[in-house]
């Protein structure tokens, strides 16, 4: 394996490659971030023909994608089969494992309140 198929799976992976998706939640079968706001509508919008915002939110309200803090305390929209796996990524014994998982930022926010 080389740095070639490394990429080419990864934008492969990613819908970067290939045919479009035809589905969000097909789209967002590799999670994409939306720590910036509008970025997953960018991302997604790259992995699905004639995508639109009001495409993205209505995929939204009726639960086709999913948008929460999942790794690592990020904002990431997902397919809704796959919030499980990286949901649990947030689970925790106490308030101090959730604060490590979460990260420093999101302690210090939480802690003011």
């Amino acid at each position: 394996m080389n740095a070639d198929h490394v990429l080419a799976f990864r934008l492969a992976r990613s819908r970067l490659a290939g045919e479009p998706a035809s589905e969000l939640a097909e789209a967002a079968a590799c999670p994409v971030s939306d720590f910036a706001r509008g970025a997953a509508l960018m991302a997604l919008g790259a992995r699905v023909q004639g995508m639109s915002g009001e495409a993205y939110r209505d995929a939204v309200d009726a639960g086709k994608v999913v948008v929460a803090h999942v790794v690592r305390g990020a904002i990431h929209a997902l397919a809704p089969a796959d919030f499980a796996l990286y949901g649990r990524a947030l689970l925790a014994r106490d308030d101090d494992e959730l604060g490590a998982q979460l990260g420093q930022r999101v302690w210090r926010i939480v802690s003011r309140r």
